[in-house]
């Protein structure tokens, strides 16, 4: 018998009890005992089911006032320091109105706010205004309001009511992860700059209904006057910005709700670097927001956040940027024209509010951050003037030049501009070298990309919205990409891009996520350009970004420069002459046919070359090559292979030296991968490397070596040159068979494994044996040929 526990409706647990099981039957909310009963994520009153429970309605009528505060302040209750009031919010809409006399300005107002329980369908909260006797007109509209006022305001009863404090709730009711079962009680400080007349107006936070009221549960209000424990105040403003000097401190607290600290860093010119320090307690409960403005104090120059010190207990957060500027020549105009030093900077501190509110503590002890300012020489001498920052300031390059140069700050990108003069016949190669000081670490990843327009197409103009998004408009008015990107990892470092047209090319040199900087030394650069010293390179391959970091080097786009570099391949001669027409021998001019014995499989062809032929005789041909830049692909066309009956491929190949590409030979038919040196034996399969006899597999190479042909190359700077064989006589034993499976046209491609190598000094030859017939026994388990099929 089934023995299940089941909750159900009533009318169920009497069918499952017929049935012989048990049943639970349905939790009931009960909507006053705080607890949520029926365990749906409501208690009480917030729970669907207490809707019309008389523990939550509100019974009675409002309470009738004359406290209008939004129509008219002077309805408002007078409100002293210290003294508790209390009031409902009833009817819906409800706002209450008190006037406070600050007499002092600076003053920091402590409101708190609450209510004895949870139970109700408000949710008290606060603003503040400030009042003046400035004349306005009622019925006008903000502009012209704003206008008589001086600034953003509201006109009240013709006088000009300005905001001082937006509304404020709980924070255990408006943030990210409200608490519920909690009655409203919380207590923030203000800053109110001006003394004057101010207008507590306490409502409800939410507003969202016309059922959103309560005259059983009031609210208790009280507001006393503390001491600001920020000696920087008033600071909230760039025009009231703490100076501080270089290899000074300052001290600052976020004292208040909202509460904005700025300050002036004056730096003596272009071509030096700020450098900002910030610590503070780790239990402030504040979420420090901190944020650099260049001197028109719009220009966002860097915004970070503090993380975990390196002293125990503490925050700390680090801002490192130049002082050059790129100020276009109407900004230097407007800010001379205001008065606005043109070498100042402007940093701010507040609470982000990443949790759904604005945090701020009195407590000095608890909430007190330090900002340590330096401000030095910018290491890098191209920082200076116009900074080379983006392609229209970029330094020009001259082939065969080392400059100078730092990544000195965060979110610094050094360009450089080469100009190069190749063409697709005359293709050239530049050379990128870079040379780093003190060594590399999880704080400073840099890396080097070469940007330009996509060489496979044609460049378009910038305008009307052609740049695509992960496009970038060139100074020529055309659309730029990342062509190429490495990482670097160790210096020296070097890299090669292939030079296809005179297009400006843009060499960068940044930190990878622009969040590290060289604290001291730099780095050189140089780049070289050179006639790609490859003898067939015509552009041969149909070029992919190589991009690491977006995974360009993947199977679609290696398909797709498969198919697309074909068309380009070097064309060699295999020197055989035509197939002849039918099976009737000829004699001369033509490769005779011959029946096939034992045809099998659908759309197999009947008639095959008769090797006897003394013209089907075997055919050698040479090709040679380099591989000159990272991703350079090789192809090459056997034009005139027989293209009936099966014909076997030997492939021996040598380098002229050491060399740092791990040469991979691919062998495509039409459409398919006929053989590859990157095959294991297939006779003893066993994963995709086989480098021993003894034995194969990844764990045969060192964790920095490939297997290739059952032999380990390294990916390190160089590889033993020599002779080597690739096929049926080669080490792995490899059958490479022409035939009706894998038909004509034959391509025969060398490629660095990995795309991320070259050479342009190492030359390879490879020496191509075309034999007819099947090539033997072999690895490959070709069957249908070796049976003679």
């Amino acid at each position: 018998m089934i023995k299940s526990m089941l909750t159900c409706t009533l009318l169920a647990c009497v069918l499952v009890a017929l049935a012989g099981a048990s049943c639970e039957e349905p939790k009931v909310e009960i909507c006053n005992n705080g607890l949520d009963d029926d365990e749906n994520g409501a208690q009480d009153c917030e729970d669907e089911a207490c809707v019309n429970d008389t523990a939550c309605a509100v019974v009675g009528q409002c309470e009738v006032d004359l406290n209008f505060p939004r129509r008219d302040p002077s309805t408002a209750a007078p409100l002293t320091f210290g003294t508790a009031v209390t009031g409902t919010i009833c009817p819906a809409y409800d706002d209450d109105g008190y006037l406070l006399a600050v007499a002092n300005p600076g003053t920091v107002i402590q409101v708190t706010l609450s209510m004895d329980t949870f139970i109700t369908s408000v949710e008290p909260s606060y603003s503040v205004l400030r009042l003046s006797e400035t004349p306005c007109s009622v019925e006008a509209d903000d502009v012209q309001v704003a206008t008589e006022c001086g600034g953003p305001a509201f006109c009240l009863a013709g006088t000009c009511v300005y905001s001082a404090v937006g509304k404020t709730r709980d924070p255990d009711k408006s943030g990210d992860d409200p608490v519920a079962g909690l009655p409203v009680d919380f207590t923030a400080a203000s800053y109110l700059e001006q003394a004057g007349t101010y207008m507590l107006v306490v409502e409800d936070g939410l507003n969202l209904s016309a059922d959103a009221f309560d005259n059983v549960n009031p609210y208790t209000l009280t507001v006393t006057a503390v001491a600001e424990p920020d000696t920087n105040e008033p600071n909230n403003t760039p025009d009231t910005a703490t100076p501080v000097a270089t290899g000074t401190t300052a001290d600052g607290i976020i004292a208040t709700a909202r509460d904005v600290d700025w300050y002036a860093i004056d730096a003596g010119g272009a071509g030096e670097i700020v450098d900002v320090e910030l610590t503070a307690p780790a239990d402030s409960g504040i979420e420090y927001q901190v944020t650099l403005f260049a001197a028109d104090r719009i220009t966002e120059l860097q915004a970070t956040t503090f993380a975990e010190g390196a002293v125990a207990g503490t925050l700390e957060a680090r801002v490192r940027k130049s002082t050059t500027v790129n100020f276009d020549a109407a900004t230097i105009a407007d800010l001379q024209a205001l008065g606005l030093p043109l070498n100042r900077f402007y940093l701010s501190v507040k609470d982000g509010g990443d949790d759904g509110d604005t945090d701020a503590t009195l407590d000095a002890a608890l909430g007190t951050y330090t900002v340590a300012v330096t401000v030095l020489t910018d290491p890098d001498t191209h920082e200076t003037g116009r900074a080379n920052e983006v392609p229209a300031d970029a330094v020009v390059m001259t082939s065969g030049t080392t400059l100078d140069a730092s990544v000195a700050a965060f979110a610094d990108n050094d360009l450089y501009r080469i100009n190069p003069a190749a063409t697709g016949a005359d293709p050239d190669v530049v050379v990128v070298e870079l040379q780093f000081d003190g060594t590399f670490d999880d704080t400073f990843v840099p890396q080097v990309r070469v940007i330009t327009t996509n060489p496979e197409e044609n460049a378009r103009p910038c305008n009307n919205g052609n740049c695509g998004a992960e496009e970038v408009c060139l100074p020529d008015n055309t659309c730029g990409e990342v062509r190429h990107q490495r990482f670097i990892a160790t210096s020296p470092f070097r890299l090669a891009y292939p030079l296809r047209n005179n297009r400006p090319h843009y060499v960068s040199v940044n930190e990878f996520g622009d969040d590290g900087f060289q604290e001291t030394g730099g780095y050189t650069i140089n780049a070289t350009i050179s006639d790609d010293t490859d003898p067939g390179e015509t552009g041969d391959d149909f070029l992919v970004p190589n991009l690491e970091e977006a995974g360009y080097q993947n199977q679609f786009d290696l398909r797709r420069q498969i198919q697309e570099s074909k068309p380009r391949a070097r064309v060699v001669d295999t020197g055989f002459v035509p197939v002849c027409a039918d099976a009737t021998p000829t004699g001369v001019g033509c490769l005779d046919l011959e029946a096939v014995e034992n045809p099998v499989g659908f759309g197999y062809d009947p008639l095959r070359v008769a090797c006897s032929d003394a013209e089907a005789g075997a055919q050698t041909v040479t090709l040679s090559g380099r591989l000159t830049y990272e991703g350079d692909r090789d192809f090459f066309h056997l034009q005139n292979f027989p293209e009936k009956g099966y014909f076997g491929v030997q492939v021996d190949y040598s380098i002229s030296g050491a060399t740092p590409n791990e040469m991979a030979i691919f062998v495509h038919g039409d459409g398919t991968l006929i053989a590859s040196t990157l095959r294991a034996t297939e006779g003893d399969y066993c994963g995709e490397l086989a480098c021993t006899a003894d034995g194969c597999g990844p764990e045969v190479c060192q964790a920095n070596e490939v297997c290739v042909d059952e032999r380990c190359w390294s990916d390190g700077p160089s590889n033993a040159g020599g002779s080597f064989q690739f096929g049926p006589s080669g080490p792995n034993n490899e059958c490479i068979v022409e035939g009706p499976e894998n038909g004509a046209p034959i391509h025969i491609e060398v490629v660095d494994n990995g795309l991320n190598d070259f050479d342009l000094n190492t030359s390879y030859t490879l020496t191509v044996t075309i034999t007819c017939g099947c090539p033997g026994t072999c690895d490959t388990g070709q069957d249908y040929c070796q049976n003679g099929l």
